[in-house]
């Protein structure tokens, strides 16, 4: 499954009432297959940037925006993602620091469908086809437990240690954990390694642009 960040507007030729219709109801229907809830009207968003790095500082993480960006899918925004991180991090070196990834979401997605994506796109980035279907299977496991059902305007952070591994965090309540590091950095690849399917959203976040 892939998503796409949307970079900018690109000249596209004019749309027919056809065209427009068609478009409409392939994009519904691949919602329906994905599971997305259409987002209600939005109010403003709880978790501003004040909020949430104040809400990091409480946590013991004195660490500053490095960057930030929304993916749209089939043109409509799923998420604001946000990376918080210390000033020494070395974008080009990410996994070598500690940092949190926020996302905001815009609209109401299963839990369970948010842990299969991203074992998808974990196993989408692997230089080898190795044989790895117990691990996989240990790693969507925890997943699965760990990503709770959202709705518009939730937040998951997940917060990043070298050798920690990493925990998540729905709003404001822990909701998984683990020690396992080669799993923290599959995970945090989809969106900060250079095989990422969203380059548009990585650089943004690392502050490559």
């Amino acid at each position: 499954m892939s998503f796409s960040f949307d970079c900018g507007k690109r000249p596209r030729r004019p749309e027919t009432r056809r065209d427009g219709r068609r478009l409409a109801l392939n994009a519904a229907a691949s919602l329906l297959a994905l599971g997305v809830v259409p987002a209600a009207t939005a109010a403003d968003p709880v978790w501003t940037p004040s909020v949430s790095a104040r809400w990091l500082e409480q946590q013991g993480m004195r660490w500053s925006l490095r960057g930030e960006g929304l993916l749209r899918w089939f043109g409509l925004a799923l998420y604001q993602a946000r990376l918080w991180s210390a000033e020494t991090f070395d974008p080009l070196r990410w996994e070598q620091h500690g940092f949190a990834l926020e996302l905001i979401y815009a609209r109401s997605l299963p839990g369970a469908r948010i842990a299969e994506a991203s074992l998808e796109l974990m196993q989408a980035q692997r230089a080898t086809k190795e044989e790895s279907a117990a691990r996989d299977a240990t790693w969507l496991r925890f997943m699965r437990a760990s990503f709770p059902d959202v709705q518009a305007g939730d937040r998951i952070v997940g917060v990043y240690g070298p050798q920690a591994g990493c925990r998540f965090v729905h709003n404001l309540r822990t909701t998984g954990e683990t020690p396992d590091s080669d799993f923290a950095r599959a995970f945090f690849a989809i969106w900060l390694d250079s095989k990422t399917r969203e380059p548009g959203l990585r650089k943004a976040l690392l502050g490559l642009t």
